[in-house]
Parts: structure tokens; sequence; C-alpha cells
């Protein structure tokens, strides 16, 4: 499974250098949440809940302490970037409980070994089998129970979001994207778009074609269901579960996402 990563640094180019660095650290598939402003951060990292989070400690202040204090009751892993005179200010990172600290001047090699100690804690707690709690939504005039791990597809529609379940069964829930999110705990679901939170365990093949607007999906039961997908969706799906060809019929876009016409 790939495994996604927030960096919050004060540029785009740190921002970038680093991305660069993590993308060459080992075999693993990797989905970065995108580039943002630090006093943003906090916002993408509740909304995205990245499996690893790299801040550095200089723009720290800005990750406010609201968010700071949801990762001790959160998976994701942190690695920390500090300058040796900032070690006061690591204290509340140790109170939550980091993964890993590496110096500045930050250089390739001790921070790509960081990565790599992280990507492996990681790929152990993958191997575990994780049941998945079971969650509540407000169906029409009644409450319904769900594992989380059995929803496959969860689509917003207005003030409401329509639940696949692996049975094919469909829910309508009367909660908005945004609020469901806030209580799945499961990595494997995967908000795609603004619209859309896949379950990522439950599918094995994205098809090539794009008919109508709609993907071709094969889930780990051995059904295949076609779900239109926006490009953005698309472009995030297709680093997951890449195919034999090396472009997909997107308009104006490769199955990597990469704007064939200009630079993205």
């Amino acid at each position: 499974m790939a495994i996604s990563v927030q960096i919050v640094e004060k540029s785009r180019a740190a921002y970038d250098l680093i991305k660069y660095w993590i993308e060459n650290t080992a075999f693993n598939k990797f989905i970065f949440l995108p580039y943002v402003a630090p006093d943003d951060a906090g916002e993408i990292f509740l909304s995205g809940k990245p499996d690893i989070l790299v801040i550095d400690l200089s723009v720290s202040n800005n990750f406010s302490s609201g968010t700071a204090g949801k990762l001790n009751r959160n998976p994701t892993k942190v690695i920390v970037l500090a300058a040796k005179e900032s070690m006061e200010a690591i204290q509340q990172f140790i109170e939550i409980g980091i993964s890993a600290l590496v110096m500045k001047p930050v250089q390739q090699n001790p921070f790509t070994r960081a990565v790599a100690k992280v990507v492996d804690q990681i790929n152990a707690e993958e191997e575990k089998p994780t049941p998945g709690q079971f969650v509540s939504f407000k169906s029409h005039q009644s409450m319904l129970y769900l594992n989380e791990l059995d929803i496959v597809f969860i689509e917003s529609e207005r003030n409401s979001s329509k639940l696949t379940l692996k049975n094919g069964e469909c829910q309508t829930v009367n909660e908005g994207i945004l609020g469901i999110e806030q209580h799945l705990k499961a990595r494997e679901l995967l908000k795609v778009d603004k619209n859309t939170i896949i379950n990522l365990s439950r599918i094995t093949y994205l098809g090539e074609d794009i008919k109508g607007g709609e993907c071709l999906l094969r889930l780990n039961n051995g059904s295949e269901i076609s779900r239109p997908l926006s490009k953005v969706a698309l472009s995030s799906l297709y680093k997951i579960f890449p195919q034999k060809n090396s472009s997909v019929n997107i308009k104006g876009q490769d199955r990597n996402g990469h704007d064939s016409r200009a630079a993205w």
C-alpha cells in the first residue's frame, strides 16, 4: 500500500527537496499531500491523516497547538527537522512521541535513514491484522452501524453521502463527507478528492479506459464496478495502482496526473 506523507516547510523549494529525497528512499510508493503555507498545514493534516509527517521545527508554531495535541491520538509517524539551538522547542514533540529527529542543516543520508526507519515501522504495522472499528451514521430515521473496513466507497451528495459496502449494498447517510472523515480511523480509507473516499484495501485493479467519465474498478471479492472519478482522484489512484501501459485516456493528462500539454 502507498504511504501518505505531509511535509511542513517554510518554502516550496525546501518541500521539493525533502519530497525528492523521500521518493528515492525505498521501494515503497508514496503519496504526498500538497505543499501549503505552514499556517494552513494543520487543516491539511487533519483532513489528510498522513502516515508520515515531516515538520521543520522552525515553522512548528504555525502548526497550531490544537493540531499538535491530536498527534498523540493519531498513528502518524513524526519526523522533526531541528537546529541544535531549538532543543527546548523539541520538547512538545517529544511528549507527543516522535519517530525520528534529524538535526539541521539537514543532510540527505541522515534524513533518508530516518525515513527508511519510519517506513519499516509502518510496513511492520501493516502486516498486523486490523479488524477495523465500528462507526455509526444517521440514516433517515435510524442509526446505521458499520465496520469501517466494510465500506468500499463514500461519495458526497450535497448534504448527505452515499456509502457503497463490500456486498454491493448502498446506503445514504445524513452526513457530509467532511463530517464522516473526522471519525474514520482506518488508513485504508483514503480521500482521493473533495467528494470521494475509497477503501484501498478493497481495490485490486484500476481500469485504463475511461468511458463516459467512469472508471472500471475490480474489487478483492472478484466483482467489478464502474464509478465516476475526477481527474484528481484518478491521478492519486494511478500512483497506487500502476498499469502496464504508460498513459490513459484522460483528456489533458497522462496516467501519472501530469499535464501532457505543459509542466504541471
